[in-house]
């Protein structure tokens, strides 16, 4: 069973970490900015533009390479899992081997936990009940998912499940 409080609490240390406001919903519009924030405040990762595919390379024991595809919306979201991934791996079941040079293509699949903590960390709470509460305001008695999840994050459905809002 995966420990939400802890995860919630991790996203919200890693979005400080990388000056990013809490009220703040990321979607594809902040590629540029987190790509920045990523690789000024967290220097062991490095993000590149792929000619093909999304990928992540682990060097050392330490440095991190996200590659990202795409167009915006899809780099954004493979940065971020990848991101996620990255920070949560346990490096200490890798082999000697793995640690100077590790390969992990993207998309994969993730834990739970790692599927939870990207949801958290692109929508913190107070963020995603501002949300709710914005859409829910004007008029409407439901919530139209594809708009929200269109307008500001494809995760927004999930997001509100994983919390229990629906």
């Amino acid at each position: 069973m995966i420990n939400k409080d802890i995860l919630e609490e991790l996203a919200i240390d890693l979005r400080s970490i990388l000056k990013i406001d809490e009220e703040i919903i990321l979607n594809p519009s902040h590629l540029k900015e987190l790509t920045q924030k990523i690789e000024r405040y967290l220097e062991n990762i490095k993000i590149v533009n792929s000619p093909n595919l999304s990928w992540l390379l682990l060097e050392n024991g330490k440095t991190f390479t996200i590659h990202i595809y795409g167009n915006d919306e899809e780099k954004f979201y493979c940065l971020v899992t990848q991101l996620i991934f990255a920070i949560i791996l346990d490096k200490k079941s890798l082999t000697e081997l793995k640690l100077k040079r590790s390969i992990y293509l993207f998309p994969r699949t993730l834990s739970k936990e790692a599927i939870y903590l990207t949801l958290a960390f692109m929508m913190p709470k107070k963020a995603f009940y501002s949300l709710v509460a914005k859409y829910t305001k004007e008029g409407k008695r439901n919530i139209n998912f594809k708009e929200v999840e269109e307008k500001e994050n494809r995760y927004f459905y999930k997001r509100g499940k994983d919390l229990g809002v629906w």
